[in-house]
């Protein structure tokens, strides 16, 4: 056993850790436990489950029974609205197939059957439903089976299915110029809270949650304010913006929090969402959506010269990878890209003190043809032109051309 590990245990960070080998498997986890007594006996417990499980006396609940236990494992660590996005899914379109299976009955032959229905069938406005919408069915089943692997049921996941790729689309944004004309919209037609709350998701970045839940006591004077309830639960530090100043100094601050609802709490979720889709239709962005403004943040702060990792600080986003999904590109930003690349690379060279000078251009000097007596004689003009640096010689290159003498003066180009 590795140096720490003591009885397939070992403490990283909050919890113990357990390792050990099972019928040629190495499996690894956390006991969620803090207490090395406590893991102990955890760890105890999992190995007889899994000694019961290979004689059949482990029973394993059904899908829909396995289902409700992470539900009720996940309250409080997951919000509401994603929990309920989760419970609808699988009681329309997973439960009603394999919700009666004993998990450690099914086979990836049940799960892609589950897949093909949904994919078969139409959603609520007739629309064909998408491989997106399949793949989250895919992703909340995945959840449901880790933690039967987490709790002992399983040894691991029964079923192997991928989830399917698609096409990215790019997704609604506002673009810069049509920002003002969509605050005054905004302005003249929404509810001062709306109001706020819509400049603190376009200038700051804040999701719609965050933003109906701002507190006073978070505010550091006029111009900052550190956010202490973000969803990383780690506090930002975020600056607040001119337009925004005045509409905080109208509001009264006799509740904790600076847009209070009915009863004293928050406004509930999506309480934006219809004066910002108004606003949308009306500078012609159909389909803007709250949480679209926090892309449209992120997307501006790209394109203004930010740098991908400036903008995951200023999302407040654990992995770059999810920042990609906010910045959103099109064809004129990427044709400014490429614009701002041809200057960057035609601008003029200046030449550092101490090098040769740049060739400078033939200069014009008059010179009196003594030899022409007649009109039409031809004259002999010469032009001097600089050598290029790199040669040793200081002597100009000369070109001879013949031209039709008009007058006793002629103009003739010279070094």
């Amino acid at each position: 056993m590795s140096a720490g590990w003591r009885g397939g245990l070992k403490k990283i960070g909050e919890f113990w850790q357990y390792r050990f080998s099972h019928r040629g498997q190495l499996l690894t986890g956390s006991t969620k436990c803090a207490n090395f007594n406590d893991a102990r006996t955890w760890l105890a417990a999992f190995r007889s489950r899994l000694a019961r499980a290979e004689v059949g006396d482990l029973d394993a609940p059904t899908v829909e029974r396995a289902f409700k236990n992470w539900l009720s494992l996940k309250k409080g660590m997951s919000s509401e609205a994603n929990l309920s996005r989760a419970r609808r899914a699988m009681d329309l379109h997973v439960l009603p197939i394999i919700g009666k299976v004993k998990a450690d009955r099914v086979r990836t032959g049940d799960v892609a059957r589950v897949f093909q229905t949904y994919l078969e069938g139409k959603g609520p406005h007739g629309r064909a439903r998408t491989v997106d919408g399949a793949n989250v069915l895919i992703s909340y089943l995945r959840a449901v089976f880790a933690q039967l692997v987490d709790d002992g049921y399983l040894v691991k996941i029964p079923f192997k299915i991928r989830k399917q790729k698609v096409q990215v689309k790019p997704r609604t944004t506002l673009p810069i110029d049509l920002i003002e004309p969509f605050l005054e919209h905004i302005d003249q037609h929404a509810h001062l809270h709306i109001r706020v709350a819509v400049r603190f998701m376009l200038w700051m970045g804040l999701r719609e949650t965050e933003s109906l839940s701002v507190r006073w006591e978070w505010m550091r004077g006029k111009t900052n304010m550190a956010h202490g309830a973000t969803k990383g639960k780690e506090e930002a530090k975020l600056n607040i913006s001119e337009d925004l100043q005045e509409l905080l100094a109208k509001l009264p601050k006799e509740s904790a929090w600076v847009l209070p609802g009915k009863d004293d709490a928050p406004h509930s979720q999506q309480f934006t969402r219809t004066a910002i889709k108004r606003a949308g239709i009306a500078v012609g962005v159909p389909g803007l959506t709250p949480h679209r403004l926090r892309a449209t943040y992120a997307t501006l702060l790209s394109q203004t010269g930010a740098s991908v990792y400036e903008v995951q600080k200023l999302l407040r986003h654990k992995q770059l990878s999810t920042t990609l999904h906010y910045v959103q590109t099109d064809e004129k930003s990427l044709a400014e890209a490429n614009q701002r690349l041809y200057r960057l690379a035609h601008q003029p060279r200046v030449t550092p003190a101490g090098d040769d000078p740049a060739v400078q251009e033939p200069r014009a000097v008059a010179v009196t043809n003594m030899t022409a007596p007649y009109a039409n004689q031809s004259a002999q003009i010469v032009t001097f032109v600089p050598m290029a640096s790199g040669y040793s010689s200081t002597m100009g290159a000369q070109r001879t051309t013949w031209v039709s003498q008009a007058e006793d003066e002629l103009t003739v180009p010279v070094a």
